[in-house]
C-alpha cells in the first residue's frame, strides 16, 4: 500500500509552525525584558562587605555577565583570592563568593611586606599583617627583586622556607613554637629563627627527616636550650654549638 506523503505533510506543518512560533515568542519577550532593564545588576552581594570592590559589574545586563570569565579576571586582578564565584540572583542580584588564600608567611622585601601561601603564591599582605602572628622569611631581595603579584615563584631558598614551616606546623612537639623569621641570605645554609629554641641550621634535602631530629633533640635537651647557642642540621649528625664552647 502506498503511503499518502501529502497527508503526512499537512499533519507535520502546523506542529513546525507552532514550534517555530513559539521561539520567536520566547526570543521577542527575552529581547523586551532585557531591554527594559529589568534584569539590569542593580545589587552585588559579596562574603566579608567586599562588594565595593566589585561596583563595576552593575548597570551591566545579568544575562550578558560571562560569569566564568569574569571569575577568571576577578581572580587575576585579586590574586589574594585563591577562588572567586560569581552567582547570578535574577532579576537583578550578583552574590560573589570568594575564598581568600591562607599565608603561610610573609616576605620582608625593600619595598614592603607580602605574604606567600603553601602553593608559593606570593600575594598583597593584609594591612593588618602583625596580627597575623605569621614567620617572617627575609634575604630574598636579590632573587625576588622584579615582583609579580599573584604569581608562583620557584625559589630554591623560598622553597626550602616555606617546607621548614610547613613541616614544623605538622609536628606535634614543634607545632607550638614560635617561628619569628627564616632567614635565607647566607649561601650555605638556611636560619629558623625562634624565642622558644636556639637558632637551627638547615640545607636543602630531607626536611621532614631534619625536623623529626630537632623534634628529638629538644625534649633530649629541653633543660640545656638556653645554654645552646645554634643546632646545625646540614650534617649527617646533627651539631650543638654551646655559647661557652670554645
Amino acid at each position: 500500500m502506498k503511503r499518502n506523503k501529502p497527508r503526512e505533510f499537512f499533519l507535520f506543518f502546523p506542529a513546525a509552525v507552532l514550534l517555530a512560533g513559539s521561539f520567536f515568542l520566547a526570543r521577542f519577550v527575552f529581547s523586551g525584558l532585557t531591554a527594559s532593564g529589568s534584569f539590569t545588576v542593580t545589587d552585588i552581594l559579596a562574603k566579608e562587605d567586599n562588594a565595593a570592590q566589585f561596583e563595576y559589574l552593575k548597570g551591566r545586563s545579568i544575562f550578558g555577565i560571562d560569569i566564568s570569565r569574569e571569575s577568571a579576571y576577578l581572580a587575576k586582578v585579586y590574586p589574594q583570592y585563591r577562588t572567586i564565584e560569581i552567582y547570578k540572583m535574577f532579576p537583578g542580584t550578583l552574590f560573589i563568593d570568594f575564598l581568600r588564600r591562607t599565608p603561610i608567611a610573609a616576605i620582608k622585601l625593600p619595598q614592603g611586606y607580602y605574604c606567600v601561601d603553601e602553593n608559593l603564591i606570593v600575594f598583597e599582605a593584609p594591612l593588618q599583617l602583625e596580627k597575623e602572628n605569621l614567620p617572617v622569611i627575609t634575604g630574598l631581595e636579590k632573587r625576588m627583586s622584579a615582583l609579580a603579584v599573584g604569581h608562583r615563584y620557584e625559589s630554591l631558598e623560598l622553597k626550602l622556607a616555606v617546607a621548614i614551616i610547613q613541616e614544623i606546623k605538622n609536628s606535634e612537639s614543634l607545632r607550638k613554637i614560635t617561628i619569628k623569621e627564616i632567614d635565607v641570605s647566607q649561601s650555605g645554609y638556611v636560619s629558623l629563627l625562634s624565642p622558644d629554641v636556639p637558632e637551627v641550621r638547615f640545607s636543602r634535602g630531607f626536611i621532614g627527616d631534619k625536623i623529626k631530629i630537632f623534634a628529638g633533640l629538644c625534649n633530649q635537651t629541653t633543660g640545656e636550650l638556653q645554654s645552646i647557642d645554634y643546632i646545625d642540621l646540614r650534617f649527617q649528625e646533627p651539631v650543638l654549638k654551646y655559647k661557652n664552647a670554645r
